[in-house]
């Protein structure tokens, strides 16, 4: 398991917009999250049979429209938490990386990014970090940040390798 290493939530709200670092990733209602992660470069060398990313949602700031889609998405420019706004967000490719359903009454969320980490290894794919949007509208959700006290509820990438 891989912990994030870096993450921020952009929020664009009437009269003004912010990055913010907190126990809760923000996605929907104009909100956005950014996840980095730090792989072992180690594992280049090995093969990767399995990746997916494990969130934890906020069951205390639980949405009236609990259900829908999530998009993942690649960003593919170097980005720092501190110095994020959005309107000066981080590039993505465009293209998702992983739409996965998700009921965030559920304890865990999972979306299967196995060929994105491949790239990734392979040395195919410039990966600085993943975006998390909400596909559609609907209220936000919120998923347990990096920052959180309970270390089994923080995001993770999970690689299984042989």
């Amino acid at each position: 398991m891989v912990e994030a290493s870096s993450w921020a939530t952009l929020e664009s709200a009437t009269g003004g917009a912010a990055a913010t670092r907190s126990d809760t990733l923000r996605v929907g209602d104009g909100a956005t999250s950014l996840l980095r992660f730090r792989i072992p470069p180690l594992l280049g060398a090995r093969s990767v049979v399995a990746a997916w990313l494990e969130l934890s949602p906020d069951l205390a700031g639980a949405a009236s429209s609990p259900r829908g889609e999530l998009t993942v998405l690649g960003v593919d420019r170097a980005w720092r938490a501190r110095s994020l706004v959005p309107r000066s967000a981080p590039s993505t490719a465009g293209v998702a990386l992983a739409v996965a359903p998700v009921d965030v009454r559920s304890a865990r969320v999972r979306v299967d990014l196995l060929g994105s980490v491949g790239a990734l290894l392979r040395g195919t794919s410039a990966l600085h970090g993943i975006l998390l949007a909400r596909r559609a509208g609907g209220d936000a959700w919120e998923f347990v940040s990096p920052a959180a006290e309970d270390v089994d509820a923080r995001p993770k990438l999970v690689l299984l390798v042989r």
